[in-house]
């Protein structure tokens, strides 16, 4: 990967844990770009292609392996969640958007999401940055399907390897057996 230490890290638990439920999410229930713009339109057609390759990155990511999802990839995750979320909250006081949705429910079809921003501004900041760290959840889930999957293939191959060398040993004896008898 690219960076060194701590970024590194930080990068790789963006990776592999945010990237898979975000893409996800807009994916099924896009309220950005979307709702803004005619379907054909560019902005749309950027989206859609960033978010899913977002998910796939993510997904590729996992597969590999190189990470162990543990408290110490959290912790780095909460690192960088609560970061960003502290940046765009200044951003949004500054220059009055909405970067991260942590200032209003950009166009949620959602009741309780905006019933718990017109009651508390802070409460709904709160909700939101504790979602944006429960993307972990789904992604530790796809982590440990892989884990199981990629156990069960690695016994497979072998039990392969085990009865393609003892069918092999066989067949090295009875060539050699038949090589003395004659």
């Amino acid at each position: 990967g690219f960076g060194r230490g701590i970024f590194k890290r930080l990068g790789e638990a963006f990776l592999a844990c945010g990237c898979l439920t975000a893409g996800l999410a807009f994916l099924l229930f896009p309220t950005t770009s979307l709702q803004l713009h005619p379907i054909l339109h560019y902005l749309c057609f950027y989206s859609m292609l960033f978010h899913g390759l977002m998910m796939w990155l993510s997904i590729l990511y996992i597969a590999k392996g190189e990470l162990a999802f543990d408290k110490r990839l959290f912790t780095e995750f909460f690192a960088m969640v609560m970061s960003f979320g502290f940046l765009a909250l200044i951003v949004n006081a500054v220059f009055d958007c909405n970067m991260m949705f942590l200032s209003e429910p950009f166009h949620m079809p959602i009741a309780f999401l905006n019933t718990l921003h017109e009651k508390s501004g802070t409460l709904y900041t709160l909700f939101v940055l504790c979602a944006y760290l429960a993307c972990y959840i789904p992604s530790f889930a796809v982590y440990k399907l892989m884990q199981a999957h990629g156990a069960q293939d690695k016994d497979e191959v072998l039990q392969n390897q085990e009865e393609s060398g003892a069918q092999g040993a066989l067949e090295t004896a009875a060539t050699q057996t038949n090589g003395r008898t004659t």
